[in-house]
């Protein structure tokens, strides 16, 4: 009988050192690996909010290339666009358009007056640049001359014109001129 006793503490020992070693396992297990599956479940939640922010910048890369397909499509109106409004006044490249229609009209050009750049008061993005220029000629030329300027690409708004009578059936004209430029 003791040996069944014995036989009995031992099975008890080993059920309780097999249930005292499962449950070190399981704190072992919760201890060690539960914060290591919290630290895969925020990563896996990282790759998806990369993978979405991939997703995006994808549709916005093109929708960028579908804007820029569209404005290559209208590329001649783009450029119109630069050439009215160009990034800086180029003075010298207006007064060499302004002698060039004017003489082309049919006027001579006598003066042209120092010039002035400005923020626009109107547009606030954009600068002005205010000049004066004087012409000689028949007024059918000066009609001309002011179609001209009223058809060019660039933006040139007359602001003020005035006139007195000159030699023959010629006449003198004052012209203040404004363009605009970024």
């Amino acid at each position: 009988m003791d040996q069944f006793k014995t036989q009995n503490n031992f099975i008890n020992f080993a059920s309780i050192a097999s249930a005292i070693s499962f449950l070190i396992v399981i704190a072992v297990a919760v201890l060690i690996l539960w914060p290591k599956f919290q630290e895969l479940q925020t990563l896996q939640g990282d790759i998806e909010k990369e993978r979405a922010e991939i997703q995006l910048k994808k549709e916005y890369v093109l929708m960028l290339d579908e804007v820029e397909a569209e404005l290559e499509s209208k590329k001649a109106e783009v450029s119109k666009i630069r050439t009215a409004l160009p990034a800086n006044p180029s003075v010298p490249s207006l007064f060499n358009y302004l002698q060039r229609t004017a003489s082309g009209s049919g006027l001579i050009l006598t003066e042209i007056s120092p010039f002035t750049v400005s923020s626009s008061a109107v547009f606030t993005n954009l600068r002005e640049t205010v000049f004066s220029i004087k012409a000689a000629g028949p007024y059918p030329s000066f009609k001309n001359l002011i179609s001209t300027l009223e058809k060019s690409a660039r933006l040139i708004e007359v602001e003020s014109i005035s006139l007195s009578s000159g030699q023959d059936e010629s006449f003198d004209f004052n012209l203040k001129l404004k363009t605009f430029s970024y």
